[in-house]
């Protein structure tokens, strides 16, 4: 917990610095960013200095979003290549670029460089604003495609405009959903709370979306799927068991945000048909790739699902060597 004044102290702060980029404030923050998430080398004293700091930037721009703040912060680099995200104050995911000077999740991203193909097909199901889909844009090359699912209309409008910021051609963006089959379902977009990746598709939720399954949808797609992203909030499940046909006959690498409660890892594996390996997706550039088993977890993580047949290593510096 921390005081009042602190409190107040960095609300000025990230003010500051959503008012003035590249000033002092923002320099701050963008320093302590950098060792948090191990872009900067740092001692354990300034690591956990830097994870504190970085803590109470994010509660004071959580503050001041309730306080109703939203302003237009223009496009900020997300750390791979020359690529940007439009940012607005008043949602988690792109202030935290715009504060930072780089997307939260670059953990991803050297992966993403040599675990997909160029001329290749990647799928980005719960597209939000676009950070993955634009970063493996890049990596599946001008001959290659990137089929982004986004369901809601308010968010999908903003990741056409963040492929129009980046003149990106090889993105094709699809504003419905992904589930275990056909027809429409209800799905409450979320669209007041500060982290609107927080949408969730379920059948008691006042909107209804179209959804389809993946395998309805692969017909289309005209190459080998090299990776498939699901973040859906829960819904992970569904997406797997819409896809089953997809998975066998393409193999390619799983990325899932794993919700403890809604289902087990054993459920996941029980949709994948095929061998496979499983890691935890490091949080940060300093922590490794942790392999893991089937046995439940009862927290959040990123998982990794590489098949068996595949030539995966992590060297170093998490230096990635994939092959099929």
């Amino acid at each position: 917990m921390i005081g009042k004044a602190m409190k107040r102290h960095f609300q000025r702060l990230v003010s500051d610095a959503y008012d003035h980029p590249n000033r002092k404030s923002h320099r701050r923050i963008r320093e302590a960013a950098r060792v948090r998430y191990g872009a900067t080398p740092g001692g354990a004293l300034r690591r956990r200095w830097s994870e504190l700091f970085i803590d109470c930037v994010y509660q004071a721009q959580l503050a001041l979003f309730r306080e109703g703040h939203d302003l237009e912060l223009g496009a900020a680099p997300i750390g791979f290549e020359d690529l940007k995200l439009r940012c607005r104050s008043s949602d988690a995911n792109s202030s935290v670029i715009y504060l930072y000077g780089f997307s939260d999740n670059l953990t991803y991203f050297p992966l993403y460089r040599s675990c997909v193909r160029a001329g290749s097909v990647a799928i980005d199901v719960g597209a939000n604003l676009g950070i993955h889909s634009l970063v493996l844009s890049r990596c599946v090359g001008a001959w290659g495609t990137v089929i982004a699912y986004e369901p809601s209309r308010t968010i999908h409008d903003r990741l056409l405009q963040n492929i129009r910021e980046n003149g990106v051609s090889n993105i094709v963006p699809r504003n419905f959903g992904l589930w275990e089959k056909p027809g429409r379902i209800g799905f409450d977009p979320c669209l007041a709370d500060f982290n609107i990746g927080k949408g969730t598709i379920h059948g008691g939720a006042p909107l209804e979306v179209p959804v389809t399954t993946l395998d309805e949808q692969a017909a289309g797609f005209g190459g080998r799927i090299d990776l498939i992203k699901i973040d859906v909030e829960g819904a992970e499940l569904s997406v797997l068991k819409g896809a089953r046909g997809v998975l066998a006959e393409h193999r390619p690498i799983l990325i899932i945000e794993f919700n403890p409660g809604r289902y087990s890892i054993r459920d996941v594996i029980d949709q994948v048909p095929f061998d496979c390996r499983l890691y935890v997706l490091p949080h940060t550039l300093r922590e490794p790739f942790a392999p893991i088993g089937v046995a439940d977890f009862d927290r959040q993580v990123d998982v990794l699902i590489v098949p068996s047949d595949r030539d995966f290593r992590i060297g170093p510096d998490h230096g990635i060597s994939c092959r099929r």
